[in-house]
């Protein structure tokens, strides 16, 4: 018996620790290009329907699609509404786990494993991540295919059969479910092990259902506690994602009887009704809300009132359009480049809190912006490249070109504002701390940054003679102003007074400061020199 039980529990583990690492690992290699494609959420519901299964799918996980939609919203990457369709969808792609366990995909795990170890050996660069990605799903159904075959041998276990006996009532059954996945942290794991049971005759489908609903509740769990964390909108997207839930479970319980005779006409397979059932609720929840997604928006936004700032990963001024009229693209392009700067100072705000205050949530939001800034970088110089240069006079292909150095100043300090959240992520994780001077000195640095960012805004929206003197003359100071808190601090460390400081953290976060600063000062140059030639 112990060996049967250490059998599940490897099988187990090889199917989470697969589950992980694939989610993990898909999130290396179409991290990013996910994010892109959450542009076709503008456009129509069913895009996002198709794009959350889709991801789901992909990843292995409703609940790493869902918070990666919830830190999108945070970072205000995409609205709370157009996020609803994206947390449908993922129910449906979690589904197909069950789906490929059910028709018995176990079998050819090892060969899976195979082929993924010899591209992960053989392979280079991406082609090395994705051996590594085939690898991890062939080990989450080796997993499975090791718990389908030890499970059949508790058959005549007491205690265990008396546990699944218990579970006829409905409301165990959803109890039950909703524990498991809070534990399992996936209703794909809860819903595979109810069609390796189903297939070796452990559970019946009357059984599995209410489990099932329960799974379905318990995947919430994790995403709305993260969502907690965030602001407004966060904690709506994470709200509606329980309410979808438990609004289609208080349905559907009541019809169990007709869904089950529904399922029995479709197959005569345990183990393929209970992934089909899995897929029938998540198809039913859409039916339910697809049509109702702007009512129960609004709902939402009465329980949870409030107004966020929405940052379009897309750009939103420039226009092939405006190709044919110089003018009007380089208008176009500043008024791009006055978005990016406000971009990169809500970056800016939030790395600032994080260094102090450390929150996870807040500093992914940081990295989400500077994929913002990444992309409108790219779109920008791809549009830049498009401007017909036979078209244009002697200042506006200097003006082109002085857009062309501003935009890539933007993009260098995202990516310092970047460093310096992944630097207090740094201060977190080793318990560092900062003398209360330290600290002020930042403060002080802070402020005359957000300053001049400011300042950057407005002078990318009208060029004002003024406003570059300021920018330049507080250069300065922010210069003087490191360079002591550097002896500052240096004094401190050696003095024992920062004890538990690191040396260099404090340091490498001055440095990205000053840089940030000269990246403002080059800005400023350039409209200085566009001023002088109009």
């Amino acid at each position: 018996m112990t060996t049967t039980v250490l059998s599940f529990l490897a099988g187990l583990a090889f199917l989470l620790l697969g589950m992980i690492k694939l989610s993990e690992k898909m999130g290396q290699v179409l991290g990013v290009k996910i994010r892109q494609f959450i542009k076709y959420l503008a456009k129509k519901p069913i895009h996002g329907i198709g794009l959350g299964a889709l991801s789901t799918g992909i990843f292995q996980s409703s609940a790493a699609i869902i918070v990666l939609t919830i830190g999108m919203v945070g970072a205000g990457l995409i609205t709370f509404e157009h996020s609803l369709p994206l947390i449908l969808g993922a129910g449906i792609g979690t589904t197909i786990t069950a789906q490929l366990v059910a028709f018995r995909v176990t079998t050819i795990a090892p060969l899976i494993i195979l082929i993924g170890t010899l591209i992960w050996l053989l392979g280079r660069d991406k082609l090395k991540d994705w051996g590594k990605v085939i690898f991890y799903f062939g080990l989450l159904f080796f997993g499975l295919g090791l718990i389908s075959q030890v499970v059949g041998l508790i058959k005549n276990n007491a205690v265990f059969m008396n546990l699944l006996s218990n579970l006829n009532n409905p409301w165990l059954g959803v109890l039950f479910g909703i524990i498991i996945t809070i534990i399992l942290q996936s209703s794909s794991a809860t819903t595979s092990l109810l069609v390796i049971f189903g297939q070796q005759g452990l559970i019946n489908i009357q059984v599995a259902i209410p489990i099932i609903l329960g799974a379905n509740i318990g995947t919430t769990f994790t995403p709305f506690l993260i969502s907690l964390r965030g602001g407004i909108n966060t904690k709506r997207a994470g709200l509606s994602n329980i309410i979808f839930k438990l609004i289609g479970v208080l349905i559907v319980l009541p019809l169990i009887p007709c869904l089950l005779t529904i399922l029995k006409s479709l197959t005569t397979s345990p183990s393929q009704q209970i992934a089909h059932g899995h897929l029938l609720f998540n198809l039913f929840i859409i039916a339910i809300f697809f049509f109702l997604l702007k009512p129960f928006a609004k709902l939402i936004k009465k329980i949870i009132p409030g107004q966020e700032e929405m940052l379009p990963l897309w750009p939103e001024y420039i226009n092939k359009k405006y190709l044919v009229n110089p003018k009007l693209a380089l208008s176009a392009i500043r008024k791009e480049l006055t978005r990016g700067n406000r971009v990169v100072k809500k970056m800016f705000v939030l790395s600032e809190k994080i260094i102090i205050r450390f929150d996870k949530t807040k500093m992914e939001n940081v990295f989400y912006l500077e994929s913002i800034i990444d992309n409108l970088q790219e779109e920008i110089i791809s549009f830049i490249n498009k401007v017909p240069k036979n078209k244009l006079t002697e200042t506006e292909a200097t003006t082109l070109i002085y857009y062309s150095a501003i935009t890539d100043n933007i993009e260098r300090a995202a990516d310092r504002i970047d460093n310096l959240a992944r630097l207090a992520r740094h201060k977190h994780r080793q318990q560092v701390h900062f003398s209360s001077q330290g600290k002020k000195e930042i403060a002080e640095i802070n402020q005359l940054l957000t300053a001049t960012l400011n300042d950057i805004t407005n002078l990318l929206k009208n060029d004002n003679p003024q406003t570059i003197k300021n920018i330049l003359s507080r250069q300065n100071k922010i210069k003087n102003t490191i360079e002591i808190s550097k002896e500052n601090h240096l004094k401190r460390f050696y003095a024992s007074a920062d004890l538990v400081a690191d040396g260099p953290m404090f340091n490498n976060l001055l440095i990205n400061f000053q840089q940030i600063s000269k990246h403002c000062c080059y800005i400023a140059h350039y409209i200085d020199k566009l001023s002088f030639r109009k």
